[in-house]
């Protein structure tokens, strides 16, 4: 029912999102009714929410919560995350939803989009049992075998291009890029000579390359002028997991 979003060639396709129309409508559309259906069902008496979802490959993927979120997001061991001081802006979605009824929600953007990516899908596998441990729905104690960080997407820096080119870079969304290293180019389309180049003043998260977060949309490095070539963002906290005299991963 939600193809179009990936199509783009019909209708809006909002009033079929189903993360559009939380908590629900008993008389109301298709995805309305469902969402009522589960939001009664004892969603709403929830201590704690994850949604989970996918975007496109270009955007760093990312786990995310309000304040009140805040123990459940670093539980849940995400490798890029961030803490909001706001409530969900857009209306009708699960995390919006939440935030009104006082439901820690944490909600996480897995990548990429329509294909099983083994190494995403561990983060998802362990996020959910760390959490569940988090809860004391299972013993122990969450596990955290990566390096965390905590983005600041106020200290972004967005690089747009000035002429049409190919986006060239060795740094994938997610990224670690140092002080001085050149997290982008945009080359010539016929001659490939850098037009542009793109460097991380300080060690900063490569959020983006190229165009943006989307989803259901196409990845393609070929941009336009006043295309994005990327998005350094800075780091608020870095969390760097403890290695035993075993050699094995502990807690950080």
């Amino acid at each position: 029912m939600d193809r179009n979003r990936a199509l783009k060639t019909g209708p809006e396709h909002n009033p079929m999102n189903l993360n559009r129309q939380w908590p629900g409508d008993p008389d109301g559309s298709l995805p309305q009714r469902i969402a009522h259906a589960i939001w009664n069902a004892g969603l709403q008496d929830a201590d704690c929410v994850l949604d989970l979802h996918c975007w496109g490959a270009t955007t760093t993927a990312l786990a995310w919560g309000q304040q009140e979120a805040e123990p459940f997001v670093t539980a849940f061991g995400f490798p890029w995350f961030q803490v909001h001081d706001r409530k969900a802006a857009q209306p009708g979605m699960l995390e919006s939803a939440c935030a009104e009824q006082g439901i820690p929600c944490v909600v996480c953007e897995m990548t990429p989009q329509n294909v099983v990516a083994p190494e995403m899908v561990e983060h998802g596998r362990r996020g959910i049992l760390n959490l569940a441990s988090h809860l004391g729905i299972l013993p122990g104690s969450p596990e955290h075998p990566h390096p965390r960080y905590q983005i600041d997407q106020g200290t972004a820096i967005s690089a747009v291009a000035e002429r049409p080119g190919l986006i060239v870079s060795r740094y994938r969304a997610g990224d670690v890029v140092e002080a001085g290293e050149t997290a982008a180019e945009l080359v010539d389309l016929e001659t490939l000579e850098c037009l542009q180049a793109v460097v991380a003043p300080e060690r900063r998260i490569l959020f983006s390359v190229g165009r943006s977060w989307g989803t259901g949309q196409l990845d393609y490095s070929v941009v336009r002028a006043g295309e994005t070539i990327a998005v350094l963002c800075g780091v608020a906290r870095e969390f760097v997991p403890e290695i035993a005299s075993d050699g094995s991963v502990g807690s950080d």
